[in-house]
């Protein structure tokens, strides 16, 4: 479950650099 959380804040912090 935390690195799924992990996961999905990594791909939010790829999502506001794009």
């Amino acid at each position: 479950m935390l690195f799924v959380i992990d996961f999905n804040r990594f791909l939010n912090r790829l999502t506001l650099y794009s």
